[in-house]
């Protein structure tokens, strides 16, 4: 548009701003290939539905790309304001996930359930070895990523060394089932402890594993 501000008939667009457009290209492309290995993968739908969105994201690119270079070489106006109309509709676009992606999180229907299931599925046999158990498993999604809390049930007697082994264990195989799976916070609480008689004597029970109560 600088060619209709400043009255000139020559070119208003800087060819050279195309190399940013051109960044922005490679990187929507890494996002949408990304997308689809995830989904190739697992399935998850929604994943389907956000490389849709990237694959969007780059044809926007590619656009304003097209637009840049054509304006500055042609320095025609009409052409100017017509990639102009054409990239405001995906900006549009993508302000619109963007407000829905928010009234999403502020009604709490970003939970994936089935995601949630696959991580909790994967996770199981590291948590058990260890003698735990997977309390609960969250995996809500932002945007393009999600963001995962996991709560993990330990025998009061484990040492930190040991959570903290374990905790790192979990976020590499969360991590490694998709790129998709941004953050992963793994919280540990107590298992649940009860006390029962049995013939006189007072045992502790936690994890399954009863010790005389001293």
């Amino acid at each position: 548009m600088n060619g209709v501000l400043n009255g000139s008939k020559g070119p208003g667009v800087n060819a050279y701003t195309s190399i940013a457009t051109g960044v922005g290209i490679a990187i929507t492309l890494t996002s949408y290939f990304n997308l689809r290995s995830s989904y190739g993968r697992q399935g998850v739908e929604l994943l389907r539905y956000e490389s849709t969105h990237a694959l969007m994201d780059s044809v926007a690119s590619v656009s304003a790309t097209v637009g840049i270079l054509v304006s500055s070489i042609t320095g025609s106006v009409a052409l100017e304001i017509l990639f102009t109309l054409i990239l405001t509709v995906f900006i549009i676009h993508s302000v619109q996930g963007i407000l829905q992606d928010s009234f999403r999180i502020i009604t709490g229907e970003t939970l994936d359930y089935k995601a949630s299931l696959l991580i909790m599925n994967n996770i199981q046999d590291l948590v058990s070895r260890s003698g735990g158990e997977v309390k609960s498993v969250e995996a809500r999604r932002l945007s393009s990523f999600y963001v995962v809390n996991i709560d993990v049930y330990l025998d009061p007697e484990t040492t930190l060394r040991e959570a903290h082994r374990l905790r790192r264990k979990i976020v590499k195989r969360v991590a490694g089932l998709s790129d998709t799976f941004y953050h992963v916070d793994v919280r540990f609480y107590p298992q649940p402890a009860y006390e029962m008689e049995s013939r006189g004597r007072t045992l502790s029970y936690a994890g399954g594993r009863a010790r005389r109560k001293r």
